[in-house]
């Protein structure tokens, strides 16, 4: 398993029966309401849909596209503009993000709102970096962190930072990178957004390895666990067993190694996470 880094910021939630119970009662809402309304839970099924079912996704996005138009409901317009974005973003369809994202920023940029300018700014920064045109998605991130600051928001400031981070990353300037997801840790820290926390110490942790800086990584990698077992998240405490068993393995220290390899593989057994079980035992080889 390699330490990986982590910088997308779409949210994906399991279908369980809370959110099975919301999906029907928004459901059954639209064959009441009317206009603004109807538009409103279109866009929200829309999103809700976009961890599901792209394709129901895809339906909703349309039809609140078509009242949006209608009723000339700008905001709301510009909103599900941007999650037609987020359901092409995941086909691949790149373009057809692109232009979904770019019309959103327009129509939020004449509203005046800012908050909705900076989120299609970072998306269309994200469609670049997926196609490697670091310059045109540097652009966009840094219009973003202008604004966020300007505006006070912290949490855009951290996402900004972790795509700048991973950007230069993509770059091999790892130094850079490293200043970058550095920053977004101590702002996440700050607004104690303890997910973005865990994110943020594995990415110091990988270009602390990665650079040979072995103390910090380890550091870095055992706070990450730390956090894991607070939040019983077993996959991530897996995931940070297996990363410090790695720097150990860099530093030849193959004891220490092989006793955190065991760990990750006894828990993987234990919740029958085969993938994580594959890279412990191929690591351990």
């Amino acid at each position: 398993m390699k330490s990986h880094i982590l910088y997308f910021f779409l949210f994906l939630f399991g279908f369980n029966k809370s959110f099975a119970s919301q999906v029907d009662s928004l459901k059954a809402l639209l064959d009441i309401v009317k206009g603004k309304e109807k538009a409103i839970i279109l866009n929200l099924l829309c999103d809700k849909y976009v961890s599901l079912n792209l394709d129901s996704a895809l339906k909703y996005g349309r039809q609140g596209i078509e009242i949006t138009k209608k009723e000339k409901l700008n905001l709301i317009y510009a909103d599900i503009l941007n999650n037609l974005g987020n359901i092409f973003l995941q086909k691949g369809e790149y373009s057809k993000s692109l232009d979904n994202y770019i019309e959103a920023e327009k129509n939020f940029n004449v509203a005046d709102n800012l908050v909705g300018k900076v989120k299609t700014l970072i998306n269309i920064g994200t469609v670049y970096e997926l196609q490697d045109l670091f310059e045109k998605a540097s652009m966009q991130y840094n219009s973003a962190l202008l604004i966020s600051i300007n505006i006070g928001n912290k949490d855009f400031e951290a996402q900004i930072f972790t795509h700048l981070g991973s950007l230069y990353y993509s770059q091999k300037n790892k130094i850079k990178a490293l200043d970058c997801f550095s920053h977004s840790l101590k702002i996440n820290k700050e607004i104690k957004n303890t997910p973005r926390i865990m994110e943020g110490l594995n990415n110091v942790g990988v270009i602390n390895q990665e650079l040979g800086k072995f103390s910090e990584a380890l550091s870095n990698f055992e706070t990450f666990l730390n956090y894991a077992k607070k939040t019983q998240t077993k996959s991530d405490i897996i995931a940070a067993y297996h990363n410090i068993a790695l720097v150990f393995k860099d530093q030849k220290n193959y004891p220490n190694a092989i006793s955190y390899l065991d760990s990750s593989i006894y828990l993987a057994k234990k919740i029958k996470d085969f993938d994580d079980l594959r890279e412990a035992y191929s690591t351990l080889s």
